[in-house]
């Protein structure tokens, strides 16, 4: 019987409706009585009782089966028609072959086929839906046109009753009789499914109306239980055990009630218990197979505590987490009470509560609240949550105290005002300006802390939204000391910038006096010339060599009341001089306008001067002065060394040879190279670089370069060493550039933060002229009582601003809603424009419309522009074609219109509107540029021509994801 169930059903779950799936089984019905028909044909009539007719009838059986298989892969249709069509035309198909074969044939074999053809008429009637009148029509045609017109198609094949020569004179009323027949038949079909009809359309009216009933009553249901909880204590004593049950089931909602007794290991679960452990009804559950729908966990406590309530009459009321087989972990709460029966137990009635989702939302919020609590109480800065309404101070995170000195009671209900922060009345008004403008605000200025130090502050404000009041949360950093630190780095950068000048100086100096190809008066030339650039104020500075009577000067050079002079003497005895002076007034430093290590390098140069005039070769004089080079040298921060050809150091100072060393472990040696004795992978890397750093600097490049290393951040300026016109060696300086390095990121992060807010603003425009002409075409349908077009076009209009006004704050948009946007607008202009133009939307399947994301707002302006320049203006019916599709991967989107051309619509514009400047291509090709920042973008535009002219404007915009 499974066997016959399963055939006569094929195909039924692939419909929707009861009388479709019916109507399945009803057409598999008849293909199968058709079939088995055939093989009792073969062993009722002796005739075919051989292997031949065996083989026809058993062809036969197989082609009536097509139509299961057909039901069984949904072609339902063709199933339907195909049992409609075939019996008739097989029937006439085998009578024609078999009369034609027959020497014999009496009149009954006449009337048995028509008997046949009216056994068959009933079955397109049966079978076909009424609603459906084509499909009607074709399923009975086969039948009727062989029933009624059987005689004229027997003529046709050579074996009608008048060729055969058979006479019968009752015979020429047996068409009449079968035509009668028929009608009786299909009327009474007809009538048979008219009534299954209406019995279809009572019950599924009466399962309508009971599962509305239901919905009240369960919305009825869910309203009283809040209402029932608060009753529910005092009801506990009074109610009944039954009664107690269904108040309990109400209070806790969504209830699965069970039932077990002892007498006969008895163990009932309503639907809602299988609901809530996802348990299919047909399950058996009984007390030996609990593991497997509450798991081990929950069914050994509930067996626990059933056991202790039979034996001590308690009821209990317990909550169980556990894991049940399917892998779902599961809370949920068990209550249950005893059978009392001649006051013994004989079993226990209780009820379970699935509260998985309440207990889920529990942990989570509480580990969120514990979360964000941590975060605000130990946030480096000071966090502080005011109400704009009245500037009251509802929150603030303990930094309050280092920060400003104040203890959050004292802060915490009390007005922001009230702590008079602000140094000025200025800056406040300021900052509360700027924050008024878009919530949001970066503000730096000076506060008062309560003992009255003013500090350096760095505010980010922004505006909440939290229960209908506005908040503004302002995180306020104490920058006081990076200031300070800034300042004091920015004045130890001109300190160094300073020496580095001035052993320059002293290196050139020094360079000039030891070149032998020069004569002394070319060096004393020589040295005036650099001089000046030595000094703090090399622009105005003028400078000026006395020896022997002999003056040496820059042609600036005018005595003036600002100098710095020092003399040398010589072997002779005669006296020397070295003289510095600005042309212009400065502020006064440690002498005069001058620095004192500037008074220490001229006194060096005009040492320099006459230690090389009185002795050239004194080798004394000269260690004496790379002694005080090297001193300078290692006073500094700046890693100095140089290295020869061979990348040997030459030199180095102390910097540099305590940073190897403690980073390295190495103690650097002149002569050596550095990292020679270490091979690792890092050295082997540090020395191939370096050695590029050296040949290029050999080779007479100067190379600057930045690095990380060790968390420093270090900037190298290597030069070549050039000796008699030949390069000897590099000379390198390495710069701590740490802290400008983290100032330029700040810097950096500031401009990404301007630019994603403008963005945003030119996101968020709007044509107003697009809302001013939608407006008013609402007006119109208004106007003329065209209440249907003016409704449907303020509904399209209402969620193209909606979907405008929700998307323009976000950077990015899914394809699909920029998709939905464009089409609810297109539709609005085509209504506004009385169908003017086509629109013919292509979206590439390819295309992951739903989690591609692109920048929002992004077509639209050119939709608008094809559409109000290109289409509006031309004579006669236009199309608009969007096409979008991948390539390259990027998302292209091809808008293209059949208009009149963008010259043709710019000299329309310059007519009609000279002294109008369209804003809304320019904004969105500002948009398109700051896109590009982040996004590569691909953007053209491309007039069509043919023949005639201008035919049209494609505009093609590509957005990589």
């Amino acid at each position: 019987m499974s066997v016959f169930k399963k055939i006569t059903e094929s195909g039924i779950t692939n419909a929707s409706a009861p009388h479709k799936k019916r109507t399945i089984v009803l057409s598999n019905y008849i293909a199968l009585i058709l079939s088995i028909s055939c093989f009792l044909i073969f062993i009722i009539m002796p005739q075919n009782l051989n292997w031949g007719g065996f083989i026809e009838m058993a062809i036969g059986a197989i082609i009536f089966s097509l139509a299961i298989l057909l039901n069984h892969f949904s072609f339902t249709n063709i199933s339907r028609l195909y049992l409609c069509w075939l019996p008739p035309i097989l029937l006439m198909w085998y009578t024609t072959i078999g009369m034609r074969d027959s020497l014999t044939i009496s009149v009954s074999s006449y009337d048995g086929l028509r008997f046949y053809l009216l056994a068959f008429a009933c079955i397109p009637y049966i079978l076909m839906d009424r609603e459906n009148v084509l499909l009607f029509i074709a399923g009975i045609l086969p039948g009727l046109i062989c029933t009624v017109f059987c005689d004229f198609i027997l003529d046709m094949t050579g074996v009608g009753y008048d060729i055969k020569g058979i006479v019968d004179s009752g015979y020429f009323l047996t068409p009449i009789r079968v035509f009668i027949s028929y009608l009786i038949i299909s009327v009474s079909s007809l009538s048979l499914n008219f009534i299954i009809a209406k019995g279809d359309q009572l019950n599924q009216k009466l399962l309508n109306e009971l599962a509305e009933k239901n919905r009240v009553i369960r919305e009825q249901a869910e309203t009283e239980v809040l209402q029932l909880n608060d009753q529910l204590k005092l009801n506990l004593q009074q109610l009944g055990e039954r009664e107690f049950i269904l108040n309990q089931s109400q209070r806790i909602a969504k209830i699965g009630s069970w039932e077990y007794r002892i007498e006969d290991n008895f163990l009932f679960w309503s639907d809602e218990m299988y609901a809530i452990f996802g348990l299919d009804k047909n399950f058996n559950i009984k007390t030996g197979n609990l593991n497997e729908a509450l798991g081990e966990e929950g069914s050994e406590r509930i067996t626990k505590a059933n056991i202790d309530l039979l034996r001590t009459g308690k009821s209990y009321d317990i909550t169980i987490r556990t894991k049940t087989p399917i892998g779902y972990t599961k809370w949920f709460r068990v209550y249950a009470f005893p059978i009392l029966e001649e006051n013994n137990a004989v079993g226990v009635r209780g009820i379970c509560h699935d509260i998985t989702f309440f207990k889920e939302a529990e942990e989570k919020l509480r580990s969120g609240e514990a979360k964000f609590s941590k975060v605000f109480d130990n946030y480096p800065d000071l966090i502080m949550v005011v109400r704009e309404s009245d500037l009251l101070v509802v929150d603030i995170n303990p930094k309050v105290v280092s920060v400003l000195g104040f203890e959050k009671r004292e802060v915490i209900g009390h007005s922001a005002r009230s702590m008079d922060l602000f140094l000025t009345e200025k800056e406040r008004q300021t900052f509360i300006n700027n924050y008024s403008l878009d919530g949001y605000i970066e503000f730096e200025c000076s506060w008062k802390r309560k003992d009255g130090r003013i500090i350096q502050v760095y505010i980010t404000g922004i505006r909440m939204n939290i229960d209908g009041q506005f908040y503004r949360m302002s995180v306020v950093q104490d920058v006081t000391e990076h200031k300070q630190a800034e300042k004091e780095k920015e004045y130890a950068r001109h300190q160094l910038n300073e020496r580095i000048k001035e052993l320059t100086i002293l290196y050139r100096t020094s360079q000039i006096l030891h070149d032998e190809q020069k004569t002394f008066h070319e060096m004393l030339w020589d040295i005036v010339t650099i001089l000046p650039s030595g000094w703090q104020y090399p622009e105005i500075a003028a400078a000026r060599i006395c020896i022997d009577g002999q003056e040496y000067s820059t042609p600036n050079y005018i005595s003036k009341k600002h100098k710095q002079y020092s003399e040398f003497q010589i072997q002779s005895g005669k006296i020397g001089s070295v003289e510095v002076v600005y042309l212009e007034d400065r502020p006064e430093e440690s002498e005069g306008p001058f620095l004192l290590e500037e008074r220490n390098l001229i006194n060096m140069v005009a040492e320099m001067i006459g230690e090389y005039i009185t002795s050239k070769h004194e080798e004394e004089s000269l260690a004496n002065a790379q002694a005080n080079l090297k001193a300078t040298i290692n006073n500094t921060e700046v890693l100095i060394w140089s290295v020869d050809r061979q990348f040997r150091l030459i030199t180095f100072n102390t910097p540099f040879s305590n940073y190897i060393k403690n980073h390295y472990g190495i103690e650097v040696k002149l002569g050596s190279r550095v990292f020679v004795e270490i091979e690792t992978d890092e050295t082997k890397e540090i020395k191939s670089n370096w050695n590029n750093h050296y040949t290029r600097a050999l080779a007479g490049e100067i190379v600057t370069l930045e690095q990380s290393r060790f968390g420093i951040d270090f900037q190298y300026s290597l030069s070549p060493i050039i000796e008699d016109n030949m390069v000897i060696g590099v000379s390198v300086f390495a710069d701590n550039v740490t802290e400008r390095k983290a100032s330029d990121r700040q810097l950096a992060e500031a401009n990404t933060k301007l630019g994603e807010m403008k963005l945003m603003a030119l996101r968020s425009v709007m044509s107003p002229h697009f809302i001013f002409n939608v407006l008013n075409s609402i007006q119109y349908f208004i106007a003329k009582n065209d209440r249907l077009n003016a409704i449907t076009y303020l509904s399209t209009f209402s969620k193209l601003i909606r979907s405008i006004l929700t998307h323009s704050v976000n950077n990015k948009i899914k394809l699909t809603d920029e998709i939905d946007m464009l089409k609810n607008y297109v539709q609005l202009e085509m209504v506004r424009f009385e169908n003017k133009f086509n629109f013919v939307l292509n979206v590439d399947p390819e295309v992951d419309v739903e989690s591609i994301e692109i920048p929002s707002l992004l077509i639209q302006p050119y939709v608008e522009n094809a559409i109000l320049h290109g289409l509006y203006n031309k004579k006669g019916e236009g199309t608009l074609k969007i096409d979008i599709y991948e390539e390259n991967d990027a998302v292209i989107f091809q808008i293209e219109d059949d208009g009149i051309g963008r010259e043709a619509a710019k000299k329309l514009r310059e007519q009609n509107f000279p002294s109008h400047k369209s804003m809304g291509l320019n904004i969105t090709q500002e948009r398109l540029q700051l896109i590009n920042q982040k996004h590569n973008v691909l953007f053209e535009v491309e007039d069509l021509l043919n023949e005639s002219g201008p035919v049209g404007t494609r505009v093609r915009i590509g957005v990589r994801y």
